[in-house]
C-alpha cells in the first residue's frame, strides 16, 4: 500500500499477505528517505525492526507487548555503539489510546491521547503540552476503502477545518 498525504509525503507499507514487511518514507523528490524493516519472531509477532537512512542501517528498534498482545514499548538503540535512543510507549482503555514515554524513573508521561471509534479510526487526536495544556485535533472521515481504511479526512480544531488529509492506496503484485 502507497500512501500520499496532503503534504505530499510518499509512504508505502510493503506486505506480504496481511504481514507487513517494511515501511518506506520518501522526500518531496521521491527518492527513499528512510525506512523500516520489520523483524518476526518464530510465531510471526512482529518483534522490532531495523531503521536505514541514506541506505545505511543507523538504529534498531524493539517491541514489546502486554498480555492483550497490544504493543506497550519501542525502545531505539544506535546501531554504532548499541546504546539506547529514547523510547515511545502506548496505554490502551477501552476507546482510547495514550501515547508517550518511560521517564527516567519508569513512569510512563503521555504526550497524546486518541480517541478512536469501532473502526479504530481516531475521532480525537490531544496533545498534552509541557504545561498541561491540551491540543485537540478532531477527525470526521468522507471516505473509507473496501478494507476499511479510510482514505480521505478532514481535521478541525475549535470547530474549524485546517486540513484535508487524503490517501491514495496502490497495491502491487
Amino acid at each position: 500500500m502507497t500512501v500520499k498525504d496532503t503534504v505530499n509525503q510518499v509512504i508505502s507499507v510493503v506486505k506480504e499477505g496481511d504481514k507487513e514487511l517494511m515501511t518506506i518514507y520518501y522526500n518531496l523528490l521521491g527518492e527513499v528517505d528512510y525506512k523500516d524493516v520489520y523483524k518476526y519472531d518464530a510465531q510471526g509477532k512482529k518483534i522490532g525492526s531495523e531503521f536505514y537512512e541514506g541506505g545505511k542501517q543507523t538504529m534498531y528498534y524493539d517491541y514489546s507487548y502486554d498480555e492483550k498482545d497490544q504493543m506497550i514499548l519501542s525502545e531505539a538503540y544506535r546501531i554504532e555503539t548499541d546504546s539506547f535512543v529514547y523510547n515511545t510507549a502506548w496505554r490502551y482503555n477501552q476507546d482510547t489510546t495514550r501515547s508517550g514515554y518511560i521517564n527516567d524513573e519508569g513512569k510512563f508521561v503521555a504526550q497524546y491521547i486518541y480517541i478512536k471509534n469501532e473502526s479504530d479510526d481516531d475521532l480525537q487526536a490531544i496533545y498534552i503540552r509541557r504545561d498541561g495544556s491540551l491540543n485537540k485535533t478532531e477527525y470526521s472521515y468522507t471516505e473509507h476503502d473496501t478494507d476499511g481504511e479510510w482514505l480521505e479526512r478532514t481535521a478541525s480544531r475549535d470547530g474549524e477545518i485546517y486540513a484535508i488529509e487524503t490517501r491514495e492506496r496502490r497495491d502491487y503484485e
